[in-house]
């Protein structure tokens, strides 16, 4: 649809609740007003009406998604017969490892949490279920950029890489011969480079036509070699199942 031919008024609803989305810790209403160029006197009724629709709260002056924005996406994952199938997977590799077990897709230069199944006793992660996280600085970023050639990443990658801790990638040169070995032992290992004291092994995966990674997170005080390995067997184990059993099925996931 040409943008012209968008509804105005729709329109400004949806800048509302994209910008409160990617403000997790809340925004207020004058910043709110200034991110998406709505007028105060336009912005006022709008965010009022989705305040009391719950697609908005406010806590401390500050807003932040609501309750019934939670639920419109809950309701549509449901429907996703191939998520569940990947899903039903991603809880089988947690019993395995009795580590966090991930899924993210690609969005852009970042990567996108889909899922998360985590073990009771779960140690704490960067990352959760719609956040986003930049690729080159995740196993699953890695894994996904990985599908991409050289010339792709360059075109995508922005100039200056963003420092998460001191062992995060800081060229894209650099990037580009990770991806170079990722490439050819088939998975990526993220070791302290978002949290300084957390390991994540990830592999990129099929489902349907979509290219998505998976991934296992541990501390690292817990990692050895043999431990490596046998995460790898377990995630290349699933792959190949998910791939089998979500060839066939024609679910469109191009809304990730």
């Amino acid at each position: 649809m040409e943008e012209e031919k968008l509804h105005n008024p729709t329109v400004r609803v949806l800048d509302i609740l994209e910008t409160a989305y990617s403000h997790e810790n809340g925004i207020s209403f004058t910043e709110l007003s200034r991110q998406t160029g709505i007028s105060k006197g336009t912005l006022h009724p709008i965010v009022m009406t989705l305040v009391a629709k719950g697609y908005l709260q406010c806590q401390h002056s500050l807003f932040t998604l609501g309750k019934s924005c939670f639920r419109l996406g809950y309701a549509y994952t449901r429907t996703l017969s191939c998520l569940d199938i990947v899903k039903a997977h991603m809880e089988e590799i947690v019993t395995a490892c009795n580590e966090i077990c991930q899924l993210g897709v690609l969005e852009g230069m970042n990567v996108l949490y889909i899922a998360k199944m985590e073990p009771q006793q779960a140690i704490r992660v960067s990352s959760s279920v719609g956040a986003t996280l930049a690729a080159y600085a995740t196993s699953l970023g890695k894994s996904l950029l990985s599908c991409y050639t050289d010339e792709e990443v360059r075109r995508i990658c922005p100039p200056v890489l963003q420092q998460y801790t001191e062992q995060t990638v800081r060229t894209v040169d650099e990037l580009l011969s990770q991806l170079h070995t990722i490439r050819k032992q088939g998975y990526a290992l993220e070791n302290g480079e978002v949290n300084k004291d957390i390991e994540c092994i990830s592999i990129p995966i099929q489902v349907a036509d979509q290219t998505m990674a998976i991934s296992v997170s541990l501390p690292i005080y817990r990692s050895t070699p043999e431990k490596q390995q046998e995460i790898l067997r377990i995630l290349k184990r699933h792959k190949s199942e998910i791939a089998e059993q979500t060839a066939g099925l024609q679910q469109d996931l191009s809304f990730i």
